[in-house]
């Protein structure tokens, strides 16, 4: 809710601004705190290795058979640490986190490809695409992400489409990608996903573009 108030601002350096990305990014780190906190109750290994900064170990962690319960403790780590990241690529310690948050979701993404709705395959896109071709992103491999996390409804579920025009079209400064992903979304019906992994409605997803 917060984020499209920043859309108003030509420039993120004025004081209204950077006030509103200041609490986004409180926000993100608060939830990252809260998904912490149930990855050490589920997965105590994984939250200690995170803990630790230790990738290698985290790694080896993950590589463990893990329960649905102990996967989405590792997911939710990983989403609100990749959108805290997001929030703010020139906070370098949170830079620095970018390796781990993929490889929690990388390993939910080898169990459950089709997690979450797509979202899981979109918040692989949004991390790469939020930091950007300047840094560590990769824009072409971001896209493909979240081509695969849209197509999991067939477009329906439009959390996915949204993150593709907040991160990808931003990050290749098209402004006609991210005005018709945005337009779309406005258009398209809000009751075509019943969440029980069927759509309702009728069309598929083609590119940039919902029919």
């Amino acid at each position: 809710f917060l984020e499209p108030k920043t859309w108003a601002y030509a420039d993120s350096d004025q004081p209204a601004a950077k006030a509103l990305w200041a609490r986004i990014k409180d926000y993100y780190a608060r939830a990252t705190r809260y998904a912490k906190l149930r990855l050490a109750l589920e997965v105590e290994e994984v939250h200690a290795a995170l803990k630790k900064g230790n990738l290698k170990a985290l790694k080896a962690a993950l590589a463990e058979d893990h329960d649905d319960e102990a996967l989405d403790a590792i997911y939710w780590v990983g989403h609100c640490g990749t959108m805290l990241i997001g929030a703010d690529s020139d906070d370098l310690d949170n830079l620095s986190n970018m390796a781990a948050m993929e490889a929690m979701l990388r390993r939910v993404y080898k169990s459950k490809k089709n997690y979450n709705y797509g979202l899981l395959a979109s918040s692989l896109g949004s991390a790469k695409a939020a930091l950007g071709p300047g840094l560590s992103g990769d824009l072409s491999s971001a896209k493909a992400e979240f081509e695969t996390g849209i197509n999991v409804s067939k477009g329906k579920y439009l959390l996915p489409r949204f993150l593709f025009g907040r991160f990808y079209c931003t990050a290749v400064l098209k402004k006609d990608c991210f005005t018709k992903t945005m337009t779309d979304i406005i258009n398209a019906d809000p009751n075509a996903y019943n969440w029980k992994g069927k759509g309702k409605g009728k069309g598929k997803w083609k590119g940039q573009s919902w029919k």
